[in-house]
């Protein structure tokens, strides 16, 4: 029954990589590359991995996120 408190920081989810991307959309490999040419979806480089923000996969997915 602890309440957050009025200072405490939410933290967004962690992004998806591209795999999970795939497996959460239920989608193609060519399908996902196509939604980052039409920029609905950004791809975020670290190191030498991509990962996807969770809130343009929840976007695609249709899915509401709380604030």
């Amino acid at each position: 029954m602890n309440a957050p408190s009025a200072n405490a920081t939410v933290r967004p989810p962690p992004p998806f990589t591209v795999a999970e991307a795939l497996e959460y959309l239920k989608i193609s490999r060519p399908t996902l590359y196509m939604l980052v040419r039409e920029n609905r979806v950004t791809i975020l480089k670290i190191g030498r991995s991509s990962r996807i923000p969770a809130a343009d996969i929840y976007a695609i997915a249709g899915v509401e996120v709380a604030s």
